[in-house]
């Protein structure tokens, strides 16, 4: 059960955040953290000048946009799971869905889109119907480029079942990737897996060892030299009654990654007085956005 947060530096900086996105609405799109390398070709339309910006490990940081200077197209490859479909969305609205081919590898391109600043994100669904969390990616376009995007690598799915003298993290990501799989707050890996080729990785863990309660895991994965986010954190009982299911529920966590932080601050400063508010933004269930459903969101507020 959450509890609502009495720490006055994590309500602070939240309401400190909120007055600024209320005075300035643009920085709602530019909040995200992405961990993976991700590159950058940009490719002036008028000439055959070629720009290649390459990020350094560690990504796009909070709070900027990836700069891209001149686009009449563009386009995201990366890496899902195998024959996943997996779902771009524009400024959190479904945009499209392509499919990734045997070696988990995808590529969505899109016409031209006005100069402005844009919030890309990606989702995949592994075979078992397991979805990954929302992998985010802020853009600003100015001028006249077509623009390419690489690196994309959705976080591995992730779930658990449980035997009589153990329990097994399971899921799906890229094959032959290294899954490093994270229970409760150790920061080292638990345990590390390969993926096989159709993509799908399992651990095995014992009980013992473990205190009887409640505790969570996570992964990420590795391939190519890149490593993905973190899963969404997975929530299981040893030695517990099963009180929980195995993904977590908090009714503000828009992104779905089982944290409510900036990333869904976000989300729904985005659509702050705005119409057609989807259902799972909406969270007094009022039919808008405005100051109701940010008390909400404070209340749930992880950092």
């Amino acid at each position: 059960m959450f509890s609502f947060k009495k720490n006055l530096g994590d309500h602070l900086e939240f309401f400190l955040i909120l007055l600024f996105v209320l005075f300035a609405p643009s920085i709602s799109k530019a909040d995200t953290t992405v961990t993976t390398t991700v590159s950058i070709t940009a490719i002036v339309a008028s000439t055959t000048t070629e720009e290649v910006i390459e990020e350094e490990e560690g990504g796009v940081s909070g709070g900027g946009y990836i700069p891209i200077m001149t686009s009449p197209s563009i386009s995201f490859s990366g890496i899902a799971y195998p024959f996943s479909p997996v779902t771009m969305l524009l400024d959190g609205q479904d945009l499209v869905t392509v499919y990734a081919g045997l070696d988990a590898r995808f590529f969505v391109g899109m016409p031209s889109l006005p100069i402005g600043n844009y919030t890309f994100s990606f989702s995949a669904t592994d075979s078992y119907g397991r979805r990954s969390i929302v992998y985010t990616i802020p853009v600003k376009i100015s001028d006249n480029l077509e623009v390419s995007i690489e690196g994309v690598f959705i976080p591995p799915s992730i779930s658990v079942s449980q035997g009589i003298s153990n329990f097994k993290i399971e899921g799906e990501t890229a094959p032959g990737a290294l899954v490093n799989i994270y229970i409760d707050d150790e920061p080292i890996p638990s345990g590390s897996v390969f993926s096989d080729m159709s993509g799908k990785y399992e651990k095995d863990f014992s009980y013992s060892g473990f205190l009887k309660g409640f505790h969570f895991a996570k992964s990420n994965s590795s391939s190519g030299g890149v490593v993905s986010v973190f899963s969404r954190i997975l929530n299981f009982p040893i030695g517990v009654p099963f009180g929980i299911a195995d993904e977590c529920d908090i009714p503000a966590d828009l992104s779905d990654d089982c944290r409510v932080n900036l990333v869904d601050f976000s989300i729904l400063a985005y659509w702050y007085k705005r119409d057609s508010v989807p259902e799972n933004v909406d969270l007094n269930k009022d039919q808008k956005v405005d100051m109701s459903d940010f008390s909400i969101m404070a209340y749930y507020w992880t950092g």
